[in-house]
């Protein structure tokens, strides 16, 4: 065990490179520093292996058994240093890279279940990245990436959105309402919010599409029923108005004819 009275965790409590000998072995065992296991060998090089942090994450060992080839010396001790630390350094990247697939994993997945739809588009306006929520209406994101965004926005509101991106670009953040084509071509109406970010050098539009159909409708249909109360009131008014007036009219008939008498 690493942990145990052996060379590597001598190794690992001294945390620096060594280079022992037969002597070196013989004087550690007597001292009851590290108790030997394994081979006999004539020459025994470890050194650290570090993360990018300087955490001590392991031990790289080589060992030499036979006494007639090169003794090692400190240029090997150097060498092997070099080599820890690209390996090290390999480990360490591959751990984070580990990290960021099961992050972007996790992202992903959240964002594939989301109700609203997540896009990105370049400064040209086309799209690099739809999740599946589109195809609530009738698209495919694999469909979609690559097109212009005046393919969806209706041609109302291409100019309003253009103007939106315009002023995004400028840090003014807020929200805005838009029309949309579905894939049958009927009109939705959506709330998009959006951000600027950098990606390979090059700005780019990310948002968050919030279908607001429903609300619109029911705003429309209040509107309507508003306009349509104000348009009864309006008529009850002339009803009443008339009607007074032709009530009026007899008694002032009257009241003229009592006068006569």
């Amino acid at each position: 065990p690493i942990n145990g009275k052996t060379l590597t965790g001598y190794i690992i409590k001294k945390q620096e490179p060594l280079l022992l000998g037969r002597t070196d072995f013989t004087n550690l065992e007597r001292l009851g520093i590290v108790e030997l296991i394994g081979g006999d060998s004539e020459e025994w090089m470890g050194v650290p292996l570090r993360s990018m942090k300087g955490e001590l994450i392991g031990v790289i060992v080589v060992q030499r058994y036979d006494d007639t080839t090169r003794k090692y010396d400190e240029i090997d001790v150097n060498t092997l240093s070099f080599v820890s630390n690209q390996i090290a350094m390999a480990i360490e990247l591959k751990k984070r890279e580990q990290i960021l697939k099961s992050s972007e994993a996790k992202y992903r997945s959240l964002i594939e279940n989301l109700s609203d739809i997540i896009y990105t588009f370049d400064l040209k306006g086309y799209l690099t990245y739809v999740s599946s929520a589109v195809m609530k209406y009738g698209y495919t994101p694999g469909e979609l990436i690559g097109k212009n965004l005046d393919y969806l926005v209706h041609e109302d509101d291409i100019l309003k959105f253009k103007k939106y991106t315009m002023e995004l670009l400028r840090g003014n953040f807020h929200p805005v309402t838009i029309k949309l084509y579905h894939k049958d071509r009927t009109i939705l109406h959506f709330q998009t919010t959006n951000s600027v970010f950098i990606e390979n050098g090059k700005k780019k539009i990310n948002g968050v599409l919030t279908d607001i159909t429903d609300r619109i409708m029911m705003e429309n249909d209040l509107k309507s029923s508003e306009q349509k109360l104000l348009e009864a009131n309006q008529s009850k008014d002339r009803f009443f108005s008339i009607l007074a007036h032709d009530l009026k009219s007899p008694f002032v008939s009257v009241l003229g004819f009592a006068e006569i008498l």
